[in-house]
């Protein structure tokens, strides 16, 4: 078997392990992935879905095909495990989201990291947050109103607010309201203020 034909039968084997990968990846918010990773989680993927499929069905071709050309992919076998693979994806879609992972380490006392990206994710992926105060102090103004979207890090600081209301910020005068508004403002150069914000962290959630 020559490396071409090793390699399309790779990615015919291992399509749904790259599907299950694929859509953690667009479903789930984490730090940029480079193309090594996403082959090899691709690839675990594959190997996992496959595996789940052999538990009812032991006779799978799956290795053997890969080692043995006279053995072709089997497409049926590849169909089930790509329903198997999206299955997967969904459960560790909402595993991360959720990030139930770290609620079980916490209660374990294996770790004390909260699973978001920084502090702002935390913040706003929490349901005890709807209503927030921004200052901007670049432009000495003042947005209260209720976050509706948000970016997925601090870094680029974006929300999307509605009923806002706009106040100066040294005289605290109503300005103006207005009912949505985006803001894309320097980290460095704003403060939040939660004024309804009754979250109460366990004492693991103290670490990025």
């Amino acid at each position: 078997m020559d490396l071409t034909e090793f390699g399309l039968r790779l990615v015919l084997l291992f399509i749904p392990g790259i599907i299950c990968a694929g859509l953690i990846d667009t479903l789930t918010t984490h730090r940029q992935t480079t193309q090594f990773r996403f082959t090899l989680r691709a690839l675990i993927w594959g190997v996992v879905s496959y595996g789940f499929l052999s538990l009812f069905k032991p006779d799978l071709s799956f290795f053997n095909a890969l080692s043995d050309t006279s053995v072709n992919p089997s497409i049926p076998e590849a169909a089930i495990a790509t329903g198997v693979a999206v299955v997967l994806a969904l459960t560790t879609t909402y595993i991360v989201t959720h990030k139930l992972h770290f609620r079980i380490a916490q209660k374990l006392r294996l770790t004390r990291r909260y699973g978001d990206q920084d502090i702002w994710g935390y913040l706003f992926n929490s349901t005890d947050v709807d209503w927030a105060v921004v200052r901007d102090h670049k432009r000495k103004l003042v947005y209260d109103g209720f976050v509706k979207l948000f970016s997925d890090d601090s870094k680029n600081a974006e929300l999307y607010m509605t009923d806002v209301r706009v106040y100066d910020n040294a005289s605290g005068d109503h300005l103006y309201d207005v009912p949505g508004m985006y803001l894309s403002l320097d980290r460095t150069d704003m403060t939040i203020e939660f004024q309804d914000a009754t979250m109460k962290p366990s004492k693991g959630d103290t670490n990025a």
